[in-house]
């Protein structure tokens, strides 16, 4: 089998609760590196990290845009669950992105900051810059979270 394959089998999350990487968290987040959104008191602001590891990178050795996308949607969803509590759930309905510069993935941390434009019953919209270390714009990315009703997995 090819390594490459052998690998991504090997790191495969799997969705047995017996596992144990399902009891400790290991999840899209953790495998990507990211860390929990800070968010502001009033919920309106957040910040994250992640590395910009080679893994999250192009064969050009610089981030792919889909990383960033990920890593946008994803702490922004976050967020949005953080202010509403246990009654209600975000989940990612919309994503536009606009990737302005090159990041190379050189292990140097990437930055999510995000500022809720929109927070309503129905729909949250982020605005989340993923910048460098320098503070350099990467991509300038909408998030539009649905808000749900919380209810059990069936």
């Amino acid at each position: 089998m090819n390594p490459l394959a052998q690998a991504v089998r090997d790191n495969k999350p799997s969705y047995s609760e017996g596992d144990p990487r399902w009891n400790i968290g290991y999840n899209f987040i953790t495998a990507m590196g990211m860390t929990f959104p800070e968010v502001s008191d009033d919920g309106r602001m957040f910040v994250a990290a992640m590395p910009a590891a080679p893994f999250v990178g192009q064969r050009t050795g610089r981030l792919a845009g889909g990383a960033a996308i990920a890593f946008a949607e994803t702490t922004a969803g976050r967020a949005s669950n953080v202010w509403l509590g246990d009654e209600k759930l975000a989940v990612g309905q919309s994503v536009t992105a606009s990737h302005l510069s090159s990041q190379p993935v050189d292990g140097s941390i990437l930055y999510a900051r995000g500022t809720c434009l929109h927070q309503g019953k129905r729909t949250h919209v982020w605005e989340v810059r993923i910048e460098n270390e320098a503070g350099r714009l990467v991509s300038l990315i909408t998030v539009t979270n649905a808000i749900l009703d919380k209810s059990p997995l069936a």
